[in-house]
């Protein structure tokens, strides 16, 4: 990714802003064996990106910071969360296979309930 632990990386939460948020990298994570099962095919998530001019890095922050740090400082600033959800395929037959679905469904609104309880 380019950056080591202990570096700096800053963040201007708004075009022409002279204000900078600054991260500091406390560990860095690299798949030994991207096609491991935990990587769950994305083994590129981890790698720099970009949208126009602007560099976009992948941080990981715990949920506190996320929504009570910078979201509630910043509650225009764009961000992204994510989740990744393993299905033992053992469980799964095709007799329950529509109740594993609606109770995958029901995880991911229950989720979205938490965070727009805690973003709203």
């Amino acid at each position: 990714m380019g950056y080591d632990v202990g570096d700096r990386i800053f963040l201007i939460p708004s075009r022409g802003s002279p204000e900078r948020v600054t991260f500091r990298v406390v560990g860095l994570a690299d798949p030994i064996d991207h096609r491991e099962e935990y990587w769950m095919g994305a083994p590129t998530y981890f790698d720099l990106g970009s949208v126009g001019e602007s560099v976009v890095v992948p941080l990981f922050v715990n949920e506190d910071d996320y929504f009570n740090g910078i979201g509630s400082r910043y509650p225009t600033l764009v961000g992204d969360f994510g989740f990744y959800l393993f299905l033992d395929v053992a469980y799964l037959t095709a007799s329950n296979a529509d109740n594993v679905k609606q109770q995958v469904k029901g995880v991911e609104t229950d989720i979205n309930k938490v965070i727009h309880a805690r973003w709203c």
